[in-house]
């Protein structure tokens, strides 16, 4: 399939056709509820010539390649291509009794293989993924017990290698070799690790590469606090499940500035005070930034190129002999 060809297929079609039904249309416009997270009221949109699609919840939109990257959790315009072809078939016919069903999770795209520890060093030197860690100013030692190196397969069942962190689906979030794009192995969730004790206060992040950067500076011991990582703008909504099912604490917040960070951080952060959670945000560490981690990568003078030697992270010392 080529792109002038997918730009042909209505979106709403492409859209029921996963099984996410129209709820209202106002004139020419079709409605949804967003593909990417639960919501009561339809804030997705199509265009008059259901070409093009604006949520309004996130403040984007796009076409059918950018849709199917988003809803697929995709890193390229191959993969989105397959992905439009695999849904709608080459003759772009929709059941409609689609129209009938309440909406439903897509299968992912990539799945687990299989999981390991994750390993700084290969050999006598610094692992390729130790190396992109690093490249971001994050040693790797530091988080390496979070971590896990991954093995996992496409639809095709091309085995590929990447590592991340586990989310509480049983699916990871997933940084790719090679690329290092971020991706998701089996359903996209949230994450979250346990303190060793009772009563620990509760660190959220909004990505996975914040984690590892607080981990590097703030230096806890691990088992100290409790942390939930949001993987993604669009998971707010897992995020709260997680929250509701827990004792009343305290929870501080490491949000994203950006339009987009800072409306998942405002929604989960009056969900949890509405549930009588205290605490705050600590976003004054990276004033002037979009995260703690872009403030770090300038202050270190990084250009997020991936090192070839172990440099540019203070108190990281490379195997030696």
């Amino acid at each position: 399939m080529k792109v002038s060809d997918a730009k042909q297929i209505p979106l709403d079609q492409f859209l029921e056709n996963l099984g996410h039904a129209c709820v209202k249309e106002t004139g020419s416009t079709k409605w949804y509820r967003s593909p990417w997270r639960n919501e009561r009221t339809a804030s997705f949109k199509l265009s008059a010539d259901k070409r093009a699609f604006y949520d309004h919840g996130e403040g984007i939109g796009g076409n059918i390649i950018d849709l199917a990257i988003r809803i697929g959790d995709l890193s390229d315009v191959s993969e989105a291509l397959k992905f439009i072809e695999k849904t709608v078939g080459s003759g772009y016919t929709i059941p409609t009794i689609r129209q009938e069903l309440p909406p439903v999770q897509s299968e992912p795209y990539y799945t687990l293989v299989h999981k390991n520890s994750f390993e700084v060093y290969s050999g006598r030197s610094v692992s390729k993924a130790g190396q992109y860690l690093l490249s971001r100013g994050i040693d790797p030692k530091a988080v390496a017990p979070y971590l896990h190196d991954v093995t996992f397969s496409d639809k095709g069942g091309k085995p590929k290698k990447g590592f991340g962190i586990e989310n509480v689906s049983g699916g990871f979030e997933i940084r790719r070799a090679g690329d290092w794009a971020k991706i998701a192995v089996g359903h996209k969730d949230v994450s979250v690790f346990l303190a060793s004790r009772d009563h620990a206060p509760w660190h959220t992040f909004y990505s996975m590469i914040d984690f590892c950067t607080f981990l590097c500076l703030d230096k806890p011991p691990i088992g100290t606090y409790n942390y939930l990582i949001v993987n993604g703008d669009g998971l707010v909504e897992k995020a709260e499940k997680v929250i509701e099912s827990l004792p009343v604490g305290t929870m501080i917040h490491y949000p994203h500035s950006d339009l987009s960070g800072q409306k998942a951080y405002q929604r989960l952060l009056q969900f949890a005070t509405d549930l009588g959670w205290g605490g705050g945000d600590r976003a004054h560490l990276y004033e002037g930034f979009k995260d703690w981690t872009e403030k770090r990568e300038n202050e270190l003078g990084l250009d997020r190129k991936v090192v070839a030697t172990p440099q540019g992270v203070p108190g990281f010392k490379p195997r030696l002999g």
